[in-house]
C-alpha cells in the first residue's frame, strides 16, 4: 500500500513549536522516508504567518527538483498583486509543481465570501484545482457552504481543525457536494471510516497525517485495519489525492 500525505506543514512558526522539529524540506525529506511516506503535499508555516508572497516563493522553491512532493499554495483576493493572477496562475502552477490551494481566511485577514474570491473559485471550479479548507478554525462551516452554493462543483477538501466528531456537517456535505472531500487527519471516530465508505463510497477520503503538529502513524494505522476492501483503502491512503492531481487542467 503506497501513501499519498494531503496534509503536511512543516518550517519555522512564529509562535509556538510544533511536535516534531521539521524547518526546512531536508528535514521533511527524512521524516518522509522514515514513515514510509511515499508521496506527499506539502505547505510550510511561512505561507501562514510569515506572509503569501515569501511562503509561496519558498515552498516553490523547495520542491522544484522533487518528484514525489507537491506544493500547495495560499490564495489571497489578488487584486493587492501579492500572487499571480487568475490568468496566470496555471501555468505557474504547472511549472513549480503547485498542485492545490489552501484558503486561510482568518490567517490572512479577509471574508470568506464567493464575491471576494469569485475569478479564483471561477478558475478552480473550471480546471478542477483541489482547494483545502480547514474548518471551522480558518473557515467557518456556513461560509463554506455560501461559496459552494455558488461553486457546486469546486473540489473542496475539508481538514477539520479539532477531533470532535463533526458527522452532522460532513455528510450533508458530502452528500449535497460530489466533488467535496474529507482530509482524514483529524477524522479520529471509531468506524467512521466504514460508515463513510458505505454511505458515500471510498472516494470521499483522503489521507491526511496532519504531520508536523501529528504523528503519520495514527492514520496510516486506521487506514490500514479499516474494516473495508482493499482497493478501497488504496484509494483512501493514496489513490484518491493522485486521481486529483491528474484531472488539474492547467493547459485550459
Amino acid at each position: 500500500m503506497r501513501f499519498f500525505d494531503s496534509n503536511v506543514i512543516y518550517g519555522v512558526h512564529p509562535f509556538k513549536p510544533s511536535q516534531f522539529c521539521v524547518p526546512n524540506i531536508v528535514s521533511l525529506k527524512e521524516h518522509l522516508r522514515d514513515a514510509c511516506i511515499d508521496y506527499a503535499l506539502v505547505r510550510r508555516y511561512e505561507q501562514l504567518q510569515g506572509g503569501v508572497i515569501l511562503g509561496n516563493k519558498q515552498i516553490a522553491e523547495d520542491i522544484k527538483d522533487t518528484e514525489n512532493l507537491w506544493g500547495m499554495w495560499s490564495i489571497v483576493p489578488h487584486l493587492t498583486n501579492e500572487i499571480a493572477s487568475p490568468a496566470d496562475i496555471c501555468s505557474e502552477m504547472r511549472e513549480k509543481r503547485i498542485a492545490a490551494w489552501q484558503l486561510c481566511p482568518q490567517s490572512h485577514g479577509f471574508p470568506f465570501h464567493y464575491r471576494v474570491l469569485y475569478d479564483y473559485l471561477f478558475l478552480a471550479q473550471a480546471v478542477a484545482i483541489p482547494i483545502f479548507v480547514k474548518v471551522p478554525g480558518e473557515v467557518a462551516s456556513v461560509d463554506m457552504l455560501n461559496v459552494l452554493d455558488n461553486f457546486p462543483d469546486l473540489a473542496f477538501i475539508i481538514s477539520l481543525s479539532d477531533v470532535w466528531p463533526a458527522d452532522r456537517f460532513i455528510r450533508p456535505v458530502l452528500q449535497q457536494f460530489p466533488n467535496c472531500k474529507l482530509e482524514i487527519s483529524n477524522y479520529l471516530i471509531d468506524g467512521a471510516i466504514e460508515e463513510i465508505v458505505e454511505c458515500f463510497g471510498p472516494t470521499r477520503l483522503i489521507f491526511g497525517s496532519g504531520f508536523a503538529e501529528s504523528h503519520f502513524g495514527g492514520q496510516m494505522l486506521a487506514i490500514k485495519h479499516a474494516a473495508i476492501d482493499e482497493a478501497s483503502k488504496d484509494l483512501i491512503a493514496s489513490g484518491n489525492m493522485l486521481n486529483l492531481i491528474k484531472g488539474i487542467k492547467y493547459d485550459i
